[in-house]
């Protein structure tokens, strides 16, 4: 709830400037990275479970009108979109969304566990 508040307050104040009304952020997804697997032929199965989960998670993100800016598959299992506020929670309730960040930040982000 906590990690919710504080997008919800990034997020509106990058909307209430007079030249945004949506926040860039980081979708993180659930499934695991091919970075961290054991051997290739994990990694191969890691990158086609991701790639199938970012085409489901964007196919629901164009139905509710949002515009994703880009993705990472290797390192990271996240896309890059532009947010509105009202937009927060029918993202955060898409199965596979772990959590939204803001795009911009003070420190690099750490890998999920």
């Amino acid at each position: 709830a906590g990690a919710l508040a504080c997008l919800g307050a990034a997020v509106g104040a990058a909307a209430a400037r007079a030249d945004s009304v949506a926040a860039e952020v980081w979708i993180d997804l659930s499934e695991p990275v091919p970075a961290g697997a054991p051997d290739a032929a994990e990694a191969r199965q890691r990158r086609l479970r991701v790639s199938a989960q970012q085409e489901r998670v964007a196919q629901r993100l164009r139905e509710i009108g949002i515009t994703e800016l880009g993705r990472v598959v290797h390192t990271r299992n996240a896309i890059l979109a532009h947010v509105a506020p009202e937009q927060t929670q029918a993202v955060l309730d898409i199965p596979g969304v772990r959590r939204l960040r803001p795009s911009r930040t003070l420190h690099p982000p750490k890998p999920l566990p």
